[in-house]
């Protein structure tokens, strides 16, 4: 049987997170409570279209991040698999990376300390579906029993999770005046639009996609593009 680390009250301090950076913060500090070294909290918002970036807040490198978007391992990533259809949570296994693709990417994952994990999918919401997966750095064979009793936490704290990023609207309280041509490219980059789509959509450069891009990032004070569609949604700059 499980032996719960974490009591129940200390989910509901997610909730009281005033920023998505607080809210990042205060779950990392519990998937550390629970043994485990990081955390994503991912999926896509309901404007996604099939086969966009999916949207990623937690503590995975920076480098991971930006590797998994450039090879779009969203399209192998058995997690994502999972949670786009099934609602139960799920510890990794050698058999559910079965795929050589799959497995592969879990190789290259492991270069940034992603050994073993859960993927936990968060309930339906009206704002997308997304995921939490929590994960370590131990070796796959090693840690299944430890990351097997973690399940009933994490799956608790992706709910929570979820609750506390889509109920942040006083975050709205911070005055972001955004152009229309950056309300624009933002609208588009939420909906999985890649810089050189918004380019052909609204008829400007790449280049100019790009500053656009770059002057919203800074107005909403986030650090990667994920972060800024986030932080819209959150905003209700972009609505889903």
């Amino acid at each position: 049987m499980s032996k719960y680390l974490v009591p129940y009250n200390s989910f509901h301090d997610l909730l009281e997170a005033d920023s998505l950076d607080h809210l990042v913060a205060r779950a990392q500090r519990l998937v550390e409570t629970l043994g485990l070294d990081k955390f994503v909290f991912g999926g896509y918002s309901a404007l996604a279209e099939p086969g966009s970036d999916p949207l990623i807040l937690g503590s995975y490198p920076l480098a991971w991040q930006e590797r998994y978007r450039q090879l779009q391992f969203q399209s192998i990533d058995p997690c994502v698999r999972h949670f786009r259809s099934s609602l139960y949570p799920v510890v990794w296994t050698r058999r559910f990376f079965a795929d050589p693709a799959a497995l592969g990417m879990l190789e290259e994952a492991r270069c940034h300390g992603i050994f073993s994990g859960i993927t936990c999918p968060a309930p339906l919401s009206s704002i997308g579906q997304f995921c939490m997966s929590a994960t370590n750095g131990d070796n796959i064979e090693t840690s299944s029993i430890h990351m097997a009793e973690r399940v009933p936490e994490i799956h608790l704290l992706s709910s929570f999770f979820l609750e506390a990023f889509r109920g942040m609207r006083h975050e709205a309280q911070a005055a972001v005046e955004l152009t229309k041509r950056e309300c624009q490219c933002l609208s588009l980059a939420a909906n999985g639009c890649r810089d050189g789509d918004i380019s052909e959509k609204l008829r400007i450069s790449v280049r100019t996609v790009v500053f656009h891009l770059n002057n919203a990032r800074r107005k909403l004070g986030a650090s990667n593009r994920s972060q800024m569609i986030a932080r819209a949604i959150v905003l209700g700059t972009v609505t889903p």
